[in-house]
């Protein structure tokens, strides 16, 4: 730790118990004969002037002080790798506020300090303004009380701001959302068969979905009607219920999916019995009366297969099963 020689501010005119006068100016600079001084080494870096730095700081600068430093307003400023230091008798500086002075510095930095300095000794010795705390100006408080007002009305009212864009977005939203509404309305009631009748929008809409539902009901019915059996089915249908051990040969065979058109020869006439009774017990087919013809001891079947026929109730409806002989 370096300390330079300190020197009261004893004598100085204005500062001895008479008036100051500041001149008409509100920048007060005093000689730096005017303040204690010290230069204090191995400083840990960030605001000297901050609570925890000045504890440090003032239990070191006290010990080359010739008074308490409690009667004593004290301000640090930070060097390369240092920390300088001055303070003044705070009688001193409340007389230089009542007079009028805004900023109470020094005017320079002492000749040893200067030599350690490597920036400008002016501008340090200007960041050396004793009066503040308790002895700021009320005119700075005032400044920075309105500075601070001003920007929360600035941010008071870009909130409004932006308050008043959503509030008029959301208008637009309700006024879109009313027209929508509206039109989806007038189309509900416009899809219905004119009656001459006033009709709201929620009836409309009531009687446009019991429309569509019958519609979706009909619809369901026809298109069950409507389907046609796949052909691969009916295929399938015959060879599950055709005679494993009947001698059979087949002429041709014509499938659709609605007729089968089998032409078959047999040995006999019993074995187109057999094969007639087969073809009747085809699953999901009805057998047409089949046309049986006899020549000498073989006989030819020609036989017709066409899909039930369902009706309303349910039921299957079948043509009536006979053989024709000849």
């Amino acid at each position: 730790m370096t300390t330079s020689p300190s020197r009261s501010g004893a004598g100085v005119p204005g500062l001895s118990g008479t008036p100051v006068d500041v001149s008409g100016s509100s920048d007060l600079v005093l000689g730096e004969r005017e303040f204690y001084w010290t230069v204090i080494d191995s400083h840990a870096g960030g605001d000297p002037n901050g609570p925890v730095a000045r504890m440090a700081l003032d239990e070191v600068f006290e010990r080359d002080l010739p008074e308490p430093i409690e009667g004593l307003v004290v301000r640090y400023a930070p060097l390369r790798n240092a920390v300088v230091g001055c303070a003044i008798n705070v009688e001193r500086a409340r007389a230089a506020l009542e007079a009028g002075a805004l900023v109470l510095h020094p005017r320079t930095l002492p000749t040893p300090i200067r030599a350690a300095v490597s920036g400008q000794p002016a501008d340090i010795a200007r960041s050396l303004n004793v009066l503040v705390g308790e002895l700021e100006p009320g005119a700075i408080v005032a400044l920075r009380v309105a500075r601070r007002r001003l920007l929360q009305a600035g941010a008071t009212a870009a909130l409004v701001l932006v308050a008043c864009g959503l509030w008029i977005g959301a208008k637009e939203l309700e006024r879109r959302a009313a027209n929508a509404a509206a039109m989806a309305s007038t189309a509900l009631v416009n899809a219905l068969p004119a009656t001459g009748e006033r009709v709201g929008a929620d009836a409309a809409r009531r009687r446009l979905q019991s429309e569509l539902n019958q519609l979706e009901r009909a619809r369901g019915v026809e298109a069950e009607r409507a389907r046609l059996p796949d052909a691969a089915d009916g295929l399938a249908a015959v060879l599950s219920a055709w005679p494993m051990d009947l001698e059979t040969r087949v002429n041709s065979v014509q499938i659709a999916a609605t007729q089968i058109t089998l032409s078959v020869d047999l040995p006999d006439a019993a074995a187109a019995e057999t094969l007639s009774a087969a073809l009747r017990a085809v699953r999901g087919w009805t057998l047409q009366p089949p046309r049986t013809e006899i020549t000498g001891e073989h006989a030819r079947i020609t036989a017709i297969l066409r899909p039930h026929q369902k009706v309303d109730s349910g039921t299957t409806a079948t043509s009536p099963k006979k053989e024709d002989r000849s």
